[in-house]
């Protein structure tokens, strides 16, 4: 499956942001309350230990393997 991006230039020539191809998509998931049970700013540690969610891994896992991009995240105070 072709993963690459597509140049983009303004009427200047410019470069803009790439674009995916159409049949790809960009996932940015939170990790805490999305994929798993919420863990508190104050117990960070937490995230190495916590769960994923059943149905949250078989889709993320759908979408990889249908070959879209997906990136995790964890937003910590």
């Amino acid at each position: 499956m072709d993963l690459s991006l597509n140049n983009v230039k303004n009427e200047k020539g410019e470069n803009l942001s790439p674009v995916l191809p159409k049949h790809i998509k960009n996932y940015l998931i939170d990790i805490d309350g999305t994929i798993c049970d919420d863990v508190p700013n104050e117990e960070p540690e937490r995230m190495g230990t916590c769960e994923p969610y059943p149905d949250a891994l078989d889709i993320c896992n759908k979408w990889y393997e249908d070959g879209h991009i997906i990136t995790f995240f964890y937003f910590k105070n």
